[in-house]
């Protein structure tokens, strides 16, 4: 009730009121029912202005609840937002440092294997070098024991052809300038050549050297070619 309307009701309780007739003794009328209820009124007005008074205070303290409320609620929010950030970055780093040292383990596996493997490579290329150097030794003594068997064959067959003829003495002097010149060309096949030749001109003295060397045998042919071809391999 407001306080326009309390005034209203006293005002309408105070005419309806009839008035106290006085005493003789000048004593204070008795108080009757009007005033009675007038007192009721004030009464009620005083605990209407309190009850009032306690909602105004129950309403300003619910508001400022409610606001710390909100305040409250805004830092907690802006709090989350901040850990969450943090959280984030801090799976961000870590996810780094680990792709880092998964790609750094990866790096060292790759440089423990190609060195692994080149040193595999090295052991097989030595390997083979030896087993080629091998192959190689035993075909030129094989090809050389053959071509020292046929030129020591050719010699004695030259040596007794040589003997029945008038001119076999030059022919020593050529076959001393042919190994002369082979001794300064490159190679050894140059002074086997000159050996060959030598042979073949004894085993066929009236003929020219290079028609001689045309009807060698076919197996000193054969062994010459095979240790020239040999030996060139061998130097390259």
């Amino acid at each position: 009730m407001t306080a326009l309307g309390s005034r209203l009701l006293h005002r309408l309780l105070h005419r309806l009121s009839p008035s106290a007739p006085a005493r003789c003794d000048g004593a204070p009328p008795a108080p009757t029912a009007a005033s009675e209820l007038e007192g009721k009124v004030t009464h009620l007005m005083e605990l209407l202005k309190a009850h009032q008074s306690r909602d105004a205070e129950a309403s300003r303290l619910q508001q400022a609840l409610q606001c710390q409320e909100e305040a409250d609620a805004a830092k907690l929010v802006e709090l989350m937002r901040r850990q969450e950030a943090a959280s984030a970055a801090a799976v961000e780093e870590a996810k780094a440092a680990i792709e880092a040292q998964l790609v750094e383990r990866f790096r060292e596996e790759q440089a423990a294997a190609a060195e692994a493997h080149s040193a595999q490579l090295q052991q097989l290329s030595a390997e083979h070098s030896t087993q080629l150097q091998q192959a190689a030794a035993l075909l030129e003594a094989q090809a050389r024991e053959k071509f020292e068997t046929a030129v020591a064959h050719e010699r004695v067959i030259g040596a007794g052809g040589a003997r029945r003829e008038a001119g076999v003495s030059l022919r020593p002097q050529a076959a001393r300038a042919r190994r002369r010149r082979a001794h300064t060309r490159p190679g050894a096949y140059c002074i086997l050549d000159a050996e060959l030749s030598d042979v073949i001109v004894f085993a066929a003295p009236r003929s020219t050297p290079a028609a001689a060397r045309a009807r060698a045998p076919p197996l000193l042919r054969s062994n010459t070619l095979n240790f020239m071809a040999l030996q060139i391999r061998v130097g390259a």
